[in-house]
């Protein structure tokens, strides 16, 4: 698992192929997350999992991501 930081593209779906923990560090602006809109977005921390919707509509965000792989999340639930 790496974390890497992303530059949003606006208004543009972010494409989620396995579970992943992105952290909104800073940034002001609107954000989409399964349609449902917000506005406060600072200091956040996401856990988004396959195929859920996220889109940043406007704004400037510092972003970081997470991708988990699946055998990790797998292994995780025989815990």
């Amino acid at each position: 698992m790496i974390l890497k930081r992303i530059t949003p593209v606006l208004n543009a779906p972010v494409t989620i192929s396995c579970h992943t923990l992105a952290w909104i560090r800073s940034g002001h602006g609107l954000l989409e997350v399964d349609f449902k809109t917000y506005s406060d977005v600072e200091d956040r921390l996401l856990f988004l999992s396959p195929g859920q919707y996220m889109k940043f509509i406007f704004g400037e965000f510092d972003v970081l991501t997470m991708e988990i792989p699946a055998e990790y999340v797998v292994k995780s639930h025989k815990l």
